[in-house]
Order: C-alpha cells, then structure tokens, then sequence
C-alpha cells in the first residue's frame, strides 16, 4: 500500500491531503502538524505533532509533501535526504539566506525531489507569453481554490500570470472590498479582466486574441 507523509496542514497542506484522497483513495497518510486536529488511529489517519518523529516512524514512505512555513523546510529537506524520501516541497523550497545549503544539498541528494511553482512557469503559459494583444480573463472562487486562508494571497497566481503573459501594467483599475475583487488591468500586449470572490465553488479563467 501507498503511504504519504504531509508535514503542515494550513490551507496548502489540506489541499494536498484532498488531492491524496481522489487520486489515491487506498493510500495510507500520515499528517504531521504542530496544531493537529485529527486524532492517532482515527480512519486511516495517523496525525503527529512533531515531523521528526512522523519520519523517523515511517522510512518507508512512498513520498512525502512539505507544506510548512518557509522557514522549517530546509531541515525538512535535509530530513528527507537523510532518509532517501521521495519529497515535493511547496514554494519557496527556501528562505533567501539558505540558498546555498539547499543548492549543496541537491548536489547529492539521490531520491527524486519536485518543487511547487507559479501558474507562470507552466509550459501552456509559456506558449502564449509574447503573444501581441491578448486577453485574459481571470475568474477564481478563491476558497474552493485556495482555502480559507486565502485572504493573505488574494488573486496572487492570477495576478502572477497575467504579468507574465501581458508584461507590464500600463493603467491598473482594481478594486476590493476583501471579500472581492475586480477590476482591470492595461499591459503592455493586452488587457486582463479580473473577477474573484470568496467563494467556494470553482469558475474558469480563459485567455482569447
């Protein structure tokens, strides 16, 4: 059987944990977080309040997805190595300082390791970046999306990549109220539309020329 360790259950972390249990609903998770709410034994479920030992328990594990704050996923990383633990670890893989002992640590690390990335680095975005006056029409329900947390990083992917597609902003025309945002915005190769709200059922963005 499959097992997974995820190490931090905020927004991201449960969002993980969700995508565990439709695309691998016979695997067996571990969670790891200070503030664990589910209790040891309880429907397949293990929970331990300190990530070291949930590794240190399970050398075995399939895999294991980092979803901790910044600053815990170098000695993560280096736990992971240390084991041989296939790890995807969200972004930054780092804090700015630690850039360094990261790059030495993937110099021998010989497990398989994935970082998380931006909508902007996805090879689809690549393909139309450049294109002369496009329009991108951004509309999210940021909750179903991205969790109730989602007030911090409010529309930060969509916002992210019509940057990349459209280049820089001419004439910014946005508004929110924190419960929604909307607006426009003039680049240098076209326009992007933006329309998000705190909600929880799921909309589509589209991108036309």
């Amino acid at each position: 059987m499959s097992k997974f360790v995820i190490i931090g259950l905020g927004s991201i972390g449960v969002r993980h944990w969700r995508n565990l249990l439709i695309l691998r609903p016979d695997a067996h998770t571990i969670l790891a977080d200070p503030y664990c709410k589910w209790p040891v034994g309880t429907d397949n479920k293990l929970c331990y309040r300190d990530w070291m030992l949930a590794l240190h328990h399970h050398p075995d594990a399939t895999g294991v997805i980092i979803a901790s704050p910044t600053g815990e996923h170098l000695r993560q990383l280096e736990a992971c190595a240390t084991h041989n633990l296939p790890v995807y670890v969200e972004k930054p893989p780092c804090e700015r300082g630690e850039s360094l002992a990261l790059a030495r640590l993937a110099s021998y690390w010989s497990g398989k390791a994935a970082v998380g990335f931006q909508y902007r680095y996805h090879p689809e975005i690549d393909k139309v970046s450049g294109w002369p006056q496009l329009r991108f029409r951004a509309r999210d329900n940021l909750v179903g999306r991205y969790g109730k947390a989602v007030g911090e990083v409010m529309a930060a992917h969509p916002l992210d990549t019509a940057l990349r597609i459209l280049g820089k902003p001419h004439r910014v025309r946005l508004y929110s109220d924190s419960v929604r945002m909307v607006g426009g915005i003039q680049h240098e190769r076209g326009e992007s539309f933006h329309d998000y709200d705190i909600g929880a059922s799921e909309r589509e963005s589209s991108i036309a020329y």
